[in-house]
Protein backbone atom coordinates (compact mmCIF):
# COMPACT_ATOMS: atom_id res chain seq x y z
CA UNK A 1 0.00 0.00 0.00
CA UNK A 2 0.97 3.75 -0.62
CA UNK A 3 0.14 6.96 1.13
CA UNK A 4 -0.57 9.86 -0.95
CA UNK A 5 -0.58 13.86 1.31
CA UNK A 6 -1.39 16.85 0.06
CA UNK A 7 -0.45 20.70 2.45
CA UNK A 8 -2.50 23.11 0.52
CA UNK A 9 -2.86 26.43 2.32
CA UNK A 10 -1.92 30.07 2.94
CA UNK A 11 -0.09 32.00 5.95
CA UNK A 12 -0.77 35.58 6.34
CA UNK A 13 2.30 37.36 7.59
CA UNK A 14 2.25 39.97 9.98
CA UNK A 15 2.79 42.44 7.63
CA UNK A 16 -1.00 40.92 6.45
CA UNK A 17 0.83 39.40 3.06
CA UNK A 18 0.51 36.15 2.33
CA UNK A 19 2.16 33.56 1.07
CA UNK A 20 0.55 30.33 -0.44
CA UNK A 21 1.85 26.50 -0.82
CA UNK A 22 0.54 23.25 -2.53
CA UNK A 23 3.10 20.43 -1.58
CA UNK A 24 2.48 16.78 -2.51
CA UNK A 25 4.29 13.95 -0.15
CA UNK A 26 3.98 10.14 -1.22
CA UNK A 27 4.91 7.13 1.83
CA UNK A 28 5.85 10.14 3.79
CA UNK A 29 8.70 11.91 1.54
CA UNK A 30 8.44 15.20 -0.06
CA UNK A 31 7.00 14.26 -3.79
CA UNK A 32 5.86 17.53 -5.66
CA UNK A 33 5.62 21.43 -4.68
CA UNK A 34 3.75 23.81 -6.80
CA UNK A 35 5.92 27.08 -7.59
CA UNK A 36 3.49 29.63 -8.26
CA UNK A 37 5.93 32.38 -9.89
CA UNK A 38 6.86 30.14 -12.46
CA UNK A 39 3.78 28.36 -13.01
CA UNK A 40 5.59 24.54 -12.11
CA UNK A 41 6.10 22.04 -9.85
CA UNK A 42 9.10 21.08 -8.62
CA UNK A 43 9.91 17.40 -8.12
CA UNK A 44 11.43 16.69 -4.77
CA UNK A 45 12.61 12.81 -6.45
CA UNK A 46 12.55 11.02 -9.60
CA UNK A 47 9.67 9.26 -9.33
CA UNK A 48 7.88 12.58 -9.46
CA UNK A 49 8.74 13.26 -12.60
CA UNK A 50 6.05 11.80 -15.03
CA UNK A 51 3.28 13.32 -12.47
CA UNK A 52 5.18 17.24 -12.83
CA UNK A 53 5.81 16.89 -16.65
CA UNK A 54 2.08 15.53 -17.24
CA UNK A 55 0.77 18.49 -14.61
CA UNK A 56 2.84 20.75 -16.42
CA UNK A 57 1.63 20.70 -19.71
CA UNK A 58 -1.49 21.88 -18.34
CA UNK A 59 -1.06 25.80 -17.80
CA UNK A 60 -4.67 26.70 -17.29
CA UNK A 61 -4.90 24.42 -14.35
CA UNK A 62 -1.27 25.92 -13.39
CA UNK A 63 -3.01 29.72 -13.55
CA UNK A 64 -6.12 28.30 -11.30
CA UNK A 65 -3.54 26.75 -8.40
CA UNK A 66 -1.88 30.31 -8.59
CA UNK A 67 -5.32 32.33 -8.43
CA UNK A 68 -6.62 29.89 -5.59
CA UNK A 69 -3.15 30.30 -3.71
CA UNK A 70 -2.98 33.84 -4.07
CA UNK A 71 -6.65 35.59 -4.19
CA UNK A 72 -9.18 32.83 -2.92
CA UNK A 73 -7.09 31.14 -0.41
CA UNK A 74 -6.20 34.35 1.63
CA UNK A 75 -9.79 35.54 0.92
CA UNK A 76 -10.77 32.49 2.53
CA UNK A 77 -8.32 32.99 5.30
CA UNK A 78 -9.50 36.49 6.12
CA UNK A 79 -13.06 35.57 6.52
CA UNK A 80 -12.16 32.54 9.30
CA UNK A 81 -10.57 35.35 10.83
CA UNK A 82 -13.05 37.46 10.98
CA UNK A 83 -15.40 34.98 12.44
CA UNK A 84 -12.97 33.95 14.68
CA UNK A 85 -12.38 37.45 16.07
CA UNK A 86 -16.57 37.64 16.64
CA UNK A 87 -16.23 34.52 18.62
CA UNK A 88 -13.56 36.10 20.90
CA UNK A 89 -15.82 39.33 21.20
CA UNK A 90 -18.78 37.70 22.37
CA UNK A 91 -17.15 36.02 25.42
Amino acid sequence: SHTLQVILGCEMQEDNSTEGYWKYGYDGQDHLEFCPDTLDWRAAEPRAWPTKLEWERHKIRARQNRAYLERDCPAQLQQLLELGRGVLDQQ
